[in-house]
Parts: structure tokens; sequence; C-alpha cells
């Protein structure tokens, strides 16, 4: 009885006090607002300065030499102090008074601005500023904004402005800023999603991917602060996109510093990509992951190259979530199987995209193939083969040789759009890592160009233009190969020494162009002459195009056309050639194929069928129409 008396007196003792409070509630406000209307500092005695004032003996109406000294307190400072004060007060009165919430907004967005002009570590005012932050944000949200700046003065206010102007991108942007920050409470940040999913729900199916992002960025938050990441997250990876993924690895990349952030975050960072990895079935999005920069850094070559081996050892499973009834197709096919269709797909695509991605689910699957050598109609020329082949990385290697195979192929069949899209693909990959083979898919792409131009000019019967024809031109000039055999002058020698890979065909390609386009000034006199020496196709291609120069003119300035017809006939000249058997006795072999020639009787055809031009084809017939009767002759005698 004693104990309920004794509270009963302190509750009538509380309430009295409160009545009093209330009752001076009223002067309380009136003096602080008029507290607002000092325009200069305060000066606070202090016990040494009360002592001073005291022991001075003139005094003029309270005011000493003293009076101005003391404790200094800003006019910014007490404003601050007063305005916090004020807004908590009005806002307290809001529930039975709304208008209170305009004051309590006036003096606490105030609160904001002088904080931001005192700085970080204010000396006389004590703010809560999470506190401030918090009521700043339940007063934008109740009254109306008289401003788009009122919003923007504190990240909460910023927050409601991007979600009510719908700038979801902005929201975005500040969720990524302050997981660096830390300004915004995580409570919040997650009422925000709440919000963005309940709109989403009501109909808003453009909010899903926003939803997304949001979370990812609240995940990567509380993995930093050590929480336990949400459900929700979870549930939104059960259908991975590569944009999902791609975004993610962005918002950890942007979320910590590596080159500042401490050890402890580093480890919360690299566990989490650990999880990542292994919460995944697709090998693209795993291989995604551990290549990403971010994971290399905090990662070990052996804990990655682990992760990849679990997943390869992973069967493919149903998501039981996605798909709430299993029927007979469903059922989860064996890895064999799978590795089946991805290569047959990879056979049969010519998309440099979907060839790169079915390499990468190849590669995630199985460490011990070599794709290149899926079909047997993938070759690349055997000059080629070995420069390819040393390529370290497994992925690489494959890209590479089936991008190129795939691209010849593509000529051979007069597919120049789809050859031109594999080979700037390839050019685009090995220009990162290898000069030598990037000089390669450059003669490559010279030689589809040609092949492209020739294939239209049956119908259009067009000049090529003037960038195909210098490319041509300095093909000639700077990457001719000389022919095997053949001696090299040592400013040939000198450029051979890059030891670039060369491919004849390009080479009879590029002179057959030139007499096909009549560009006999060139070949005449401004091809170097040690390439005519050193490369048959050149010397050929100089004198045919001497010759067709100088067609119709005065006899004794054929000399060339006598040349041209030395050289071809010496290609067409049998030799005999004697060989010693067994019992002594010399054996006569009759037609071998002369190798005093500048070339083979086979390759000289094969050149001609690459020519067009009428008064070429016109000479070298007359040539072998002049032969003949001579055979012939030769032969009835």
């Amino acid at each position: 009885m004693f104990r309920m008396n004794q509270i009963q007196q302190e509750k009538e003792l509380t309430d009295n006090i409160l009545k009093v409070l209330k009752e001076q509630a009223g002067d309380s406000i009136l003096v602080l607002e008029r507290a607002l209307q000092l325009t200069s500092d305060l000066h606070v005695h202090t016990i040494r300065t009360l002592d001073q004032i005291v022991a001075e003996a003139c005094l003029a109406n309270g005011e000493t030499e003293s009076s101005a000294v003391g404790l200094c307190i800003s006019m910014d400072e007490m404003h601050c102090q007063v305005c916090y004060d004020l807004g908590t007060v009005f806002f307290s009165q809001g529930s039975s008074t709304p208008s209170a919430y305009e004051k309590a907004k006036e003096h606490l967005f105030k609160t904001s601005e002088l904080l931001s002009k005192i700085g970080p570590d204010p000396v006389h005012c004590r703010i809560d500023r999470r506190r401030l932050d918090g009521y700043c944000q339940a007063c934008a949200v109740l009254t109306t904004p008289s401003g788009t700046n009122e919003l923007q003065l504190t990240t909460y206010g910023r927050v409601h402005h991007c979600i009510r102007s719908s700038n979801y991108q902005g929201l975005i942007d500040i969720f990524l800023e302050d997981n660096r920050t830390l300004s915004l409470l995580s409570h919040f940040r997650h009422s925000v999603l709440r919000e963005l999913y309940q709109m989403a729900q009501n109909g808003d199916r453009s909010l899903e991917e926003v939803c997304f992002k949001v979370c990812s960025c609240n995940t990567v938050r509380n993995v930093l602060e050590q929480q336990v990441i949400g459900v929700r997250f979870h549930q939104l990876l059960l259908k991975p996109t590569k944009e999902r993924i791609d975004f993610l690895l962005e918002v950890c990349a942007r979320s910590l510093n590596l080159d500042q952030a401490p050890e402890d975050s580093k480890k919360k960072m690299a566990a989490f990509l650990k999880i990542l990895c292994q919460s995944l079935d697709d090998p693209q999005f795993v291989f995604m992951i551990s290549s990403h920069d971010m994971c290399m850094r905090l990662l070990k070559d052996e804990e990655r190259k682990l992760l990849l081996d679990q997943m390869r050892k992973r069967s493919p499973r149903v998501n039981l979530s996605t798909k709430p009834l299993t029927v007979f197709y469903d059922i989860p096919a064996s890895a064999s199987v799978n590795i089946g269709q991805l290569e047959h797909q990879l056979i049969l695509t010519v998309d440099p995209g979907r060839i790169r991605q079915i390499l990468i689910e190849l590669h995630g699957m199985t460490s011990d193939r070599q794709f290149w050598t899926v079909s047997n109609k993938w070759e690349v020329p055997t000059v080629y083969g070995g420069i390819i082949l040393s390529i370290k990385d497994n992925l690489t290697r494959d890209l590479v040789y089936i991008l190129m195979a795939k691209g010849l192929h593509s000529i051979i069949i007069k597919d120049f759009t789809h050859a031109r899209q594999l080979y700037s693909s390839c050019l685009e990959l090995v220009t990162e890592f290898s000069p030598k083979l990037r000089q390669v898919m450059l003669n490559e792409m010279l030689l589809l160009d040609i092949s492209a131009h020739k294939s239209g000019i049956e119908n259009a019967g067009e000049r090529p233009p003037a960038d195909l024809v210098s490319r041509v031109r300095g093909y000639l000039e700077m990457r001719l190969p000389a022919y095997p055999g053949g001696k090299l002058s040592s400013r040939h020698s000198a450029m051979l020494r890059e030891d670039i890979p060369l491919r004849q065909i390009i080479t009879e390609e590029c002179v057959a162009f030139m007499l096909n386009w009549k560009e006999n000034e060139y070949l005449t006199l401004q091809i170097p002459a040690a390439l005519v020496q050193n490369n048959p196709y050149v010397k050929l291609g100089q004198l045919l195009a001497a010759t067709c120069k100088e067609l119709p003119g005065p006899k004794e300035s054929r000399r060339t056309a006598k040349d041209l017809w030395d050289v071809v006939v010496q290609i067409f000249c049998l030799s005999n050639q004697h060989k010693r058997i067994n019992d002594g006795r010399v054996s006569l072999i009759k037609h071998r194929e002369s190798t005093l020639g500048i070339m083979y009787r086979s390759e000289l055809v094969t050149f001609i069928k690459r020519l067009i031009d009428p008064l070429v084809l016109t000479t070298l017939i007359s040539l072998f129409v002049k032969l003949h009767n001579i055979v012939r002759v030769c032969i009835a005698e």
C-alpha cells in the first residue's frame, strides 16, 4: 500500500511539472524565437571574467572592459542550436496542429543549412545529426515542398525527390554513393525498397529492374556491414541475366575502393563473391564473376580455380522454384549431352558473339578439351597453325582458331558479310595480346576485301576504292614473302626478321589485282627492284604490265615482250634427269618439271585463273599459241 502511494505521489508530481512546462512553453518558444533575431556573437562569462568584473571599481551601467571577454559563441552556432530546439518542439506539436509541421520544417532545414556552413565539428551546439536527418525526412513527407532545392538539402530529401519525380537512376546513384559514405540508415534503405516493391506489385512492371538494382545496393551494403543477406536478393537471382550480373559487379566495384579499403572489408567482399559464384548454375555467369578485375584482386588464383572446378562438377539441375511442375522434358540432361548440344551449335553458328559465349560455356563445363578440333572442316593455313596453337590460354586459342577458320570458309562460299564480321572480331581479340597475329589478320582482311570486290565487279564493274589500292601497294612493298628457294637481298631479309607468317596466295591476289585494274605504271616503275627479284609473281606481273604498256609499239621497244617470252618458255621447259640404279647403269627419267623456271607450270595456271583483264589474257594467249606452234613443229621434225 505504501509503495502504491509513493508511485501515485510521483505521478502527481510529474503531472504538475508537465503542467507548468506546458503553461510556460509559449513563453519559452517566444524567447527562442527572439534569440534568432540576435545579429552578433554572444560572450558568456567564465569564473575568471566574473572575478575581474567584481574586482573593477568603476562600473558604467553594468558594462566594463571585461564585458566583451569570456567564452565567445558565434551567432551561427547559437542560431543552429535554437533552430534545432524549435524544430523539435514544433514537430511534437504537429500531431494536434498540422500547421506546426511547416514551422518545424523551416527550422530543421535551417539547422541543416547552418551545420553545412559551420563545418563538421561545431564547438558549442550539440546536434544529433542522424535524428536531424530523420526529422527532415519526416517533414519532407508530411509537408508540401516549396521547391526542389528544399528536398535536396539532405540525402533523405534527395531520395524522396527522386521517388516523387520517378528519377530512379538518380535514386540508384544515391544508393551507390551511400555504400561508401554510409549516411543513410539501413532501415530507411530497406523501407525504400519495400515501397518500390509495393509500387511494382500494383502494376508498374517497369520497376522490377529498379527493385533488383536497389536490392543489390542494399545487399552489398549489408555485406560490408556484416549483416545477413536478405531472402529477397536470393529470389531475384533465381533468374540471373548478363545485365544483372554486370550491374552487381559494378555495385561491388563502386562500393569498395580496393586501394584504400581495410583488410576486413576486402575479406567480406571476397567471401560474398565466392558465395555468389557457388549459388549460380550457369558457367557463363561464374566465369564473368571470376574473371572480373575485383575478383581477380581479392581471390587468389587457387581460389578462383577451385570455384571453377566446383562449378564444373555440379551437374545441371532443374530450378523447382521457377518450374512448379516437372514434366518429362524438364529432366536435366547429362553433362556430356549438354556439351554435345553446344558443340553442334558451335559448328552451325557464324555469329562471333554467340561463338564466344558457347566457348565460355564449354570451357566452364570441361577443362580437358580442345574445341578447335570439333569439326574437321575447320582448317587454317599451315603457316598460321603454329602461332595460333601456341597461345597459352585455351579459351583464347579456340576462339582465334575457330573465328579464322569460319572466316576462311565464309570467303570460299562467298558469304563476305559474315566473313568480315568474323575477321573483325578476331582482329579485335588478337590486337590485345599479339602484334604478330594482328598483322596476320590485317593481311587476311586485305585478301577478303580483294575477293569481295572481285566478286562484286562481275555485276557492277566499278573500280576499286583508292584505299584498297593503297593497301595492296603497301602489302607488296612491305609484307611480301620471298619465294621458297630464292635468294634474299639484305633489305628484304631485314623485313622478314619480324617473323610474321605470310601466305603466297595473298601475293598472287595482290599482283593479279594490280594487273586487272591496269596499275601497269606502278608494277613497271614504282615497285622496288629487290622484290621483283625475290618473288616470281611480282616478276611475272611486272613483265606482263610492261608488255601491255608498250603494246602496240615499235619493234625496238618490245624488249620486255622478249623477256616475258623467255620467262614463260623456261617455265614450260622439261629437263631430263638421270638416276643411277643398283647395277651401276644410268636410268633416264624424262618429263620431270623443271626447276629452272621462276615457278612451276601448275602455279602459273593457278595465277592465270585470277586474271580478268582482256589485254593481259590476250598477251598470254598469244605467247601460248606461239609456244604451241613451236612445239608442234619440233615434234614433226
